[in-house]
């Protein structure tokens, strides 16, 4: 009998050097991969430093700004307040202080915001003009109507006993000064 002959080692060391290359390429691709994932979280850990670095300097110019806050100038607190004085009408007090001038033969009707705010109308009753006018120049006198106008009048019949209505219009611009006069004159009072 005939040995057979096999040899084992060569088809062996064929196979374990495709399995080594497999592994290789394996392995490498890994690295390959590896590197360009690395690169990328780079890029954005970068860009997200870059980011915290914005965001500390904002933080820092805010906090600057809140200091600097406290510092505002007092003419600026003046305009603001005297805009809010012009936005808000205290019509009850403008009532009683329009009634203070008052006679029995003018009677304040009402008081009303004009259109767009723009002006304060008063509606007033009389039995002539020459007493309206009376009545405007003791109003001139207060402060914050110093810009009183005649803006319209009807002439009464029967109701009313006869009397004539009078529409009167303020400039807005003056209720800076009535809200100032008013202050005043409460403190005044305290």
């Amino acid at each position: 009998m005939k040995p057979l002959h096999v040899e084992f080692a060569h088809h062996r060391a064929s196979r374990t050097s495709s399995v080594l290359w497999m592994v290789l390429g394996i392995a490498l691709t890994a690295v390959a991969g590896g590197i360009i994932f690395g690169s990328m979280l780079s890029s954005k850990a970068q860009a997200r430093s870059k980011q915290a670095t914005n965001m500390l300097a904002q933080q820092a110019s805010l906090s600057e700004a809140i200091q600097h806050q406290d510092e505002v100038p007092m003419a600026v607190v003046e305009s603001a307040n005297d805009a809010i004085n012009k936005l808000n009408y205290p019509v009850i007090e403008l009532l009683s202080q329009l009634e203070h001038h008052a006679k029995p033969e003018v009677q304040v009707a009402s008081v009303e915001l004009g259109p767009i705010r723009t002006s304060v109308r008063v509606v007033v009753q009389a039995d002539s003009i020459s007493q309206v006018l009376d009545f405007i120049d003791e109003i001139k006198k207060e402060p914050g109507f110093r810009t009183v106008a005649l803006t319209h009048q009807e002439i009464g019949t029967g109701g009313e006993q006869g009397k004539s209505r009078f529409t009167l219009e303020v400039a807005q611009a003056d209720s800076a000064s009535r809200a100032r006069a008013a202050d005043a004159q409460k403190e005044q009072g305290q």
